[in-house]
């Protein structure tokens, strides 16, 4: 077996070193899914003991130009259920490719890309919410789905993998997006009712053993039962704000029935239908119908690691009916009324960055923000309290600002920041600049000013005589040596 790894001697080439995996699984495992799968069960075993992961990434269309195009060796071959989605033929040192960081393509497990193929057949969505964003890939697809004035609000429980989430959709650019830091029973019992609801629901991650070593040592059958509850809880909290007609989408990246085909079933004891999807056979996919009687055919769709191109997972779908009983809104209250008044007298002129006239430029506490006019609307102030980005923050909006733009303004799709100088780096003062280093700015005049690589943003910085201020945020920086 082939593994790519870095060459410490020379970071910009790749090597093979040759690797015999064997990943020892729990027995209690291995006994389950010989019970559950009489047929696969040894494949599936071997394709996750001797298997090796899978390489993909998407591209961002707002960004990838006709004239860019992966690196030969890449091997890229398309994902047949994402436009944008491609297998490598090897696993590159992405961290050390400037047009990752410019966002330019994500690097994410093609089972995970099937949610683009599921939105083509639920259709556009004006509010949504991805409940369990982070990492943030998924939100990115997400995004690629809204609909003209709509929004889709990212939300991760956990405050800690929140910062990876504000990179990871700040450099896809688009401003439609906010970032909350909220659970599943405060939306539920908000009054946000949104048409899609994306639940990538916490698990066992059983499907993720061949990547994750973490997930193989957190392994038992105790977990297995705590994620299932867990997910259960989710459910039970997130429903209510589901409006009528809404569809509701449940992912998971484990093989475990309590996880995924038994959540099925407690899902259609809601007021929700399934939603039939299609999915051609010869991608791989497995139709749950084929091992579970009482799922309809089209209503949930395995992907297994025996069979297809990527990690286990598992996708279903369902619409809130027409006739669901909603609770009832709370009315707004008179101080959240005034919030929002004060709101929108701070609107400030654009300045070339509002393509699109759902999103406005505001101000709020100080700061600019692109934000989606939707967002701004029947808010209380409880739920602000929740919204830790409520769009793109912009920064300075003019080179004489004392006020430096912000980084993830660079990347805005919709952004024109023309009257900006800007200079182009070369590859290795490219990855100078990610790393936080200095470099010389030639001719650049002092103050701000757009840092670009073939074309793409990214990032700003500030020149003070003859060097560059180190102005690119720590916590995205290239930590390898290079």
């Amino acid at each position: 077996m082939i593994h790519w790894e870095e060459n410490r001697k020379n970071p910009y080439t790749l090597e093979t070193v040759d690797l015999h995996v064997h990943r020892t699984l729990p027995v209690d495992f291995c006994r389950r899914l010989e019970s559950e799968w009489p047929k696969r069960g040894g494949s599936i075993i071997d394709a996750l003991k001797f298997g090796e992961a899978s390489v993909s990434v998407r591209i961002n269309r707002s960004k990838w130009a006709s004239d860019f195009h992966f690196a030969k060796d890449w091997l890229p071959e398309p994902i047949p259920w994402c436009d944008e989605g491609f297998y490598l033929g090897k696993r590159p040192i992405f961290t050390l490719d400037p047009f990752m960081h410019a966002g330019a393509y994500y690097v994410q497990d093609a089972s995970s890309q099937i949610l683009d193929w599921v939105l083509k057949q639920t259709g556009p969505y004006k509010l949504g919410l991805d409940l369990c964003a982070a990492p943030g890939g998924k939100s990115q697809i997400l995004s690629n789905h809204i609909a003209p004035g709509g929004h889709l609000m990212c939300n991760e429980i956990s405050r800690v993998r929140v910062s990876i989430l504000e990179e990871t959709l700040a450099k896809w650019g688009n401003p439609r997006t906010s970032i909350w830091n909220w659970d599943a029973q405060g939306f539920g019992q908000s009054n946000f009712r949104f048409d899609m609801i994306l639940v990538d629901a916490p698990c066992s991650g059983e499907g993720l053993f061949r990547k994750d070593a973490a997930a193989l040592a957190r392994w038992s059958t105790d977990h297995v039962e705590s994620c299932a509850r867990t997910q259960h809880s989710i459910i039970d909290d997130i429903l209510p704000c589901l409006a009528p007609n809404g569809v509701i989408i449940y992912s998971t990246c484990t093989l475990a029935p309590q996880e995924n085909e038994q959540i099925w079933r407690y899902l259609l004891k809601q007021d929700l239908e399934p939603v039939i999807l299609h999915m051609p056979a010869a991608w791989g996919w497995t139709d749950c119908s084929e091992f579970d009687a009482e799922l309809p055919k089209g209503a949930a769709f395995r992907l297994l690691p025996d069979q297809g191109r990527g990690e286990a997972f598992f996708m279903c779908c369902f619409r809130k009916k027409q006739t669901a009983v909603m609770p009832e809104s709370k009315p707004l209250t008179e101080k959240s009324n005034k919030m929002m008044r004060s709101t929108e007298l701070n609107f400030i002129d654009p300045v070339g960055l509002l393509a699109h006239k759902d999103v406005k430029l505001i101000q709020i506490k100080k700061q600019n923000w692109l934000v989606s006019e939707s967002v701004l609307r029947g808010y209380e102030p409880q739920y602000w309290r929740k919204c830790l980005k409520p769009g793109a923050k912009i920064g300075g909006l003019r080179p004489t600002d004392p006020t430096l733009p912000s980084h993830e303004s660079a990347f805005l799709s919709d952004g024109n920041w023309s009257q900006f100088p800007a200079i182009d780096l070369d590859e290795r003062e490219a990855l100078w600049y990610l790393s936080g280093r200095d470099f010389s700015p030639g001719k650049m005049p002092d103050g701000h000013f757009l840092v670009r690589f073939k074309g793409l943003a990214l990032g700003w910085s500030r020149r003070h005589g003859r060097s560059m201020a180190r102005s690119y945020p720590t916590g995205w920086r290239i930590k390898m040596q290079i």
